[in-house]
């Protein structure tokens, strides 16, 4: 998990909304280089572990979590850690990382909740994108920070870089259909990320506007 490069595809994707191309691809082509890798190197390990006689013990969870106040519990300290994690290991400052480890757990839990409602999976990634962008444009201003540095942690526990990595392994190992499908999918996920971060830019800056 923490090798995959959801962020960087994510970033293709703002960037290519906002009409800088050059870096859009030079962004996309970095993250699909590095989910290619991720899913060779898983392949040959995996069938180096059959060559070995080492048995597979698959692990399968259930798709959806049970809506109560545990689980909320469970998620919200799960995606505080993995927003902190990460926030430490891109250097932000210390108080960026423990609010946008805040603000990604709010935003976690609001797409978790939204598709317990029933909400499609795409309609709750761009509430909890939204809402995660408008807490970190917030807490920028009040905080007097650079508001990418919240924005980007706020909202890693949201970006879909596994699907990135199964897309690429099910084309690895010539399932061309599914590899397809779940790359569109996960790009699907990507764009309602981008377009949750646009709207909550454009929504607390319109707000300030409108105070002057």
């Amino acid at each position: 998990m923490p090798l995959l490069p959801g962020l960087s595809m994510t970033n293709a994707v703002q960037d290519l909304l906002r009409g800088d191309m050059v870096s859009g691809v030079t962004h996309a082509a970095r993250a699909v280089m590095i989910a290619a890798m991720l899913a060779g190197g898983a392949l040959i390990g995996t069938h180096m572990s059959s060559w070995m006689g080492l048995a597979d013990s698959p692990l399968t969870s259930p798709d959806t979590l049970p809506f109560d106040l545990r689980t909320a519990g469970v998620l919200l300290a799960s995606s505080l850690l993995a927003g902190g994690g990460f926030g430490a290991l891109l250097y932000a400052p210390r108080k960026a990382i423990i609010w946008g480890g805040l603000l990604g757990s709010a935003g976690y839990l609001c797409y978790w909740a939204a598709m317990e409602c029933g909400a499609a999976e795409t309609a709750a990634m761009f509430i909890g994108a939204l809402v995660a962008a408008l807490g970190a444009q917030i807490a920028a201003r009040r905080l007097k920070m650079i508001a990418t540095v919240f924005v980007t942690i706020a909202i890693l526990p949201l970006v879909p870089g596994v699907g990135l990595y199964r897309a690429m392994s099910a084309l690895a190992t010539g399932d061309m259909m599914a590899g397809a499908s779940i790359a569109a999918h996960t790009m699907a996920l990507i764009l309602m990320i981008a377009l949750g971060i646009g709207l909550g830019t454009a929504l607390v800056g319109a707000d300030r506007g409108a105070k002057h």
